[in-house]
């Protein structure tokens, strides 16, 4: 009951954008969730890992990769790099997992996540995305145009 309270009081005050600093609690909001989630999937693979229902794999790496490439997807939101970034750190952490099962090898490995980058790069390119606002254009100031042209003083 009483978290219930607390949960509304925290959601009313986070819903309003009275304050000055809304957007600020937005991005803590966002941070707490994503460490919410990924701590609890972190544990529960390890604790299954460790009770031997999933094979002997490092999941503890296996799943940092794919969390890594969550962070900018679930702090910064959609975009051209959030998809690319998080579409190639899958890869990776698919990669690793394949690795450590022996399924496949080194030699195998590396060309396949050069590969994976490309094609996930020219995805977020195909893709109707948004550009993150640190490399939109229209953010980044003007540049100086000269707007008269010296001229020469004949002599």
């Amino acid at each position: 009951m009483l978290a219930n309270t607390i949960y509304a009081a925290y959601s009313t005050c986070t819903m309003t954008n009275t304050s000055p600093h809304a957007s600020l609690r937005t991005a803590i909001t966002r941070t707490w969730f994503s460490f919410g989630v990924c701590s609890t999937v972190l544990g529960l693979f390890w604790l299954l890992s460790t009770l031997r229902y999933l094979p002997d794999i490092n999941w503890v790496w296996v799943l940092a990769l794919a969390a890594t490439g969550f962070i900018p997807l679930i702090a910064a939101g959609l975009n051209k790099f959030s998809f690319a970034f998080c579409a190639f750190m899958l890869a990776c952490s698919t990669a690793s997992m394949l690795r450590q099962m022996h399924v496949v090898t080194l030699n195998v490995t590396i060309p396949s996540l050069v590969i994976s980058a490309g094609v996930a790069a020219l995805v977020s390119l195909v893709l109707p995305l948004r550009m993150p606002k640190w490399l939109d254009d229209a953010s980044a100031p003007a540049p100086r145009v000269a707007t008269q042209v010296p001229t020469t003083a004949a002599a």
